[in-house]
Formats: C-alpha cells, sequence, structure tokens
C-alpha cells in the first residue's frame, strides 16, 4: 500500500460512510479515486465513489439513516434520480465532501463486492476491491 496522507476532510467522511455502512449492514466497497489511491498510486479526487448491494425496497430507510450519519442529498429528488440511474447522490454535511453511492445490480459487482478487503488505516477501516476489480 502506498504511503497515503488522506485530507482530514476525507477521513471524516469516509469513516462517517461506513460507519453508515458497516452500521446498516450494507455490503459495500469503496471504489475510484480514493480506491486507486490506497491500492495503488496516490491520486487527486474530489469525491468519494463506493458500490453498495441493497434492494430497491431498503434504498428510502437507508437514505433516511444516512442523515443520522450527516449525509444529505445533492439534489432535491435524489432518490427519484436513483431510481433512473441507480446512483444514490449525497454530500457529507461536515466536510462537503461529495460521496457517489452506486446500487450494485450485476453479478460482476456482487462478487467484487465479496471479494473486497478492509483496511486499516489508523482509526479508520473501509471495505476496498481487489486490484484486479478495480
Amino acid at each position: 500500500m502506498p504511503d497515503l496522507h488522506l485530507p482530514a476532510a476525507f477521513t471524516t467522511a469516509l469513516g462517517a460512510l461506513t460507519d453508515w455502512l458497516d452500521g446498516e449492514q450494507v455490503p459495500y466497497t469503496v471504489i475510484g479515486g480514493v480506491a486507486v489511491s490506497f491500492l495503488a498510486q496516490p491520486r487527486a479526487t474530489q469525491d468519494i465513489d463506493a458500490v453498495i448491494w441493497l434492494d430497491e425496497s431498503q434504498w428510502e430507510a437507508f437514505f433516511r439513516q444516512g442523515e443520522n450519519h450527516g449525509f444529505q442529498q445533492r439534489l432535491s429528488d435524489a432518490l427519484e434520480f436513483a431510481a433512473r440511474s441507480r446512483v444514490l447522490l449525497l454530500r457529507h454535511q461536515k466536510t462537503g465532501i461529495s460521496v457517489d453511492l452506486s446500487f450494485g445490480a450485476l453479478p460482476f459487482e456482487l462478487e467484487m463486492i465479496e471479494r473486497a478487503t478492509t483496511l486499516q488505516i489508523g482509526e479508520l477501516r473501509l471495505k476496498v476491491p481487489k486490484p484486479e476489480d478495480l
């Protein structure tokens, strides 16, 4: 793993996100620039991306729980947008970091989530995919 020093805002937002997902027992893996930074080469990123596995009937209750962890919708119709695109666009209130949660639907996405490994970086614990799944 590369020597990685995340900005405090990212650490805070990632901690809140993983607390929420783990607390709700939602299978997930962090992807995108954050995952690449942890697994390969640190790179600049403006947001946090993750794939989650959750039945559509649970999306609204799940979203409401996210509010308790400091996440708010970035669109006024975030759940309607998610129903069309399978992406829930959020913002962590305390840090202003954008979070894009993709609702997995394909067998490959579930396999990627199931193969994910847990990283411990200081007090932060998060699940990241195997490098070959990125």
